[in-house]
């Protein structure tokens, strides 16, 4: 007796255990796939020749499985990245009793840095994702046969239903208007069913998401109830985001009675989502003259070409390159204006008493006139490196933009707005500030 006892309350809270690990989820939301890069993956900067990797969780927050979805990683600069392979696959289990909170999974990508052109350079990763999915909408409804409006009382009656709350799925059934006319001696149930993307994503066709379409943003819809398959206008309908979509669907039913019933709407396509990353892949190697007057002549400034060995090596002595340069483009307009085609003054550096050489009247100052623009060059840095005003900017010469900033306080220019504008320029040719 015991022993029956014992095997009955073992089975009792075995039925418990089994009753409360199942969860009722209601189909709601807007929601398909989410994707979010992992963390550190990629790093924000990456050295070159540093192996790294692209990795990305997803999550199944709707009510549709997917299988055999498609990742497609892209956007990349191939001067900058080496990716082994760009396109992976998943499947994930949607939401059910079962799983209330959908599948996880996680997908990683392996990438390279190459060498950079200059001191670094930028680039962005795009991860795109390709999937089918379902949307179902089960609604109650009013087959009402009193076309006339004989009976005074009614078990229901037909009216518009609003569904704003989405079925757990991105594309979905917004709204349906029923209307009941006679056809022969048997009456139309017509529904016009509304259908929207509230998603984050765009809708394509199913046949893409499998690598065998083109891009296209149908729907495939079908619709029942008990005792009848629904005729629609459409068999597929173009959705575009947040724009409803009307389509017709009817069914002849032979009956006298008014009831309510269940209509049953299935959508059917591929949905798409990107997210985006950007990183900036940094060099070791040393900056040669030659890249640095390819850059020159590759952004326009054809007055600076030849420059470049003379900025690396007046660099060496204390004034990082990106500082010489970004000052010589913003105070000559790269090496453009009067100062610079006159008197090859790069740097709007004035006369004063130690100054032995010949000078250029402008704009009512004296300005020291050389003999070569690289003369210009030196007697910058050696103005930054031996004036005591700029004893404070030398503290960072590892650091060009607190240099820049640390120059301006010192007053090398009138101009309050001066670092910045410096700052401007090494940002768009060195990618830095």
């Amino acid at each position: 007796i015991i022993l029956i006892i014992s095997v009955s309350i073992l089975f009792f809270i075995s039925g418990c255990v089994q009753q409360s690990s199942t969860i009722m989820v209601e189909r709601k939301g807007f929601d398909g796939l989410q994707m979010q890069f992992l963390q550190n993956m990629p790093p924000e900067t990456v050295n070159e020749g540093y192996d790294f990797k692209i990795g990305v969780k997803l999550e199944n927050k709707g009510f549709s499985n997917i299988e055999n979805g498609i990742m497609k990683l892209s956007g990349y600069n191939k001067n900058l990245i080496d990716i082994t392979e760009n396109t992976k696959y998943f499947t994930l289990e949607g939401k059910s009793r079962f799983n209330p909170t959908g599948g996880i999974d996680m997908l990683t990508f392996d990438a390279k840095a190459k060498k950079p052109s200059l001191f670094k350079g930028n680039t962005t990763f795009i991860l795109t994702s390709c999937y089918n999915y379902k949307t179902t909408v089960s609604t109650d409804v009013c087959i009402d046969s009193d076309i006339y409006g004989t009976q005074k009382v009614k078990p229901c009656r037909v009216k518009p239903i609003v569904l704003s709350s989405g079925q757990g799925a991105p594309v979905t059934v917004t709204k349906v208007d029923e209307v009941v006319v006679p056809s022969g001696d048997k009456i139309r149930v017509e529904f016009d069913i509304y259908v929207s993307n509230k998603g984050k994503g765009s809708v394509v066709s199913t046949s893409l998401c499998t690598g065998q379409g083109s891009l296209t943003h149908n729907v495939g819809i079908s619709a029942q109830i008990p005792g009848a398959v629904l005729t629609c206008d459409k068999k597929y309908i173009p959705i575009y985001s947040n724009e409803e979509t009307p389509v017709k669907c009817w069914a002849d039913i032979s009956t006298t009675r008014t009831y309510k019933t269940t209509l049953l709407i299935n959508l059917d396509y591929g949905y798409s989502t990107s997210i985006t990353k950007k990183i900036t892949v940094t060099r070791s190697s040393i900056l040669t003259n030659t890249e640095l007057d390819d850059m020159f002549r590759e952004k326009g400034l054809t007055n600076m070409v030849g420059l470049g060995s003379c900025i690396l090596s007046a660099s060496q002595l204390g004034v990082p390159v990106e500082v010489i340069t970004g000052v010589a483009i913003h105070e000559s307009g790269g090496a453009t204006n009067t100062l610079a085609t006159k008197a090859n003054n790069l740097f709007s550096i004035k006369c004063s008493n130690d100054w032995g050489g010949d000078c250029y009247t402008h704009d009512g100052s004296l300005y020291r006139r050389y003999e070569m623009k690289c003369d210009s060059i030196y007697d910058f840095v050696n103005l930054i490196l031996k004036n005591s005003h700029y004893t404070e900017a030398r503290r960072y010469i590892s650091d060009p933009c607190k240099m820049v900033e640390e120059i301006g306080k010192a007053g090398y220019a009138e101009d309050p707005d001066w670092a910045e504008g410096v700052k401007n320029q090494i940002n768009n040719y060195f990618g830095k500030c």
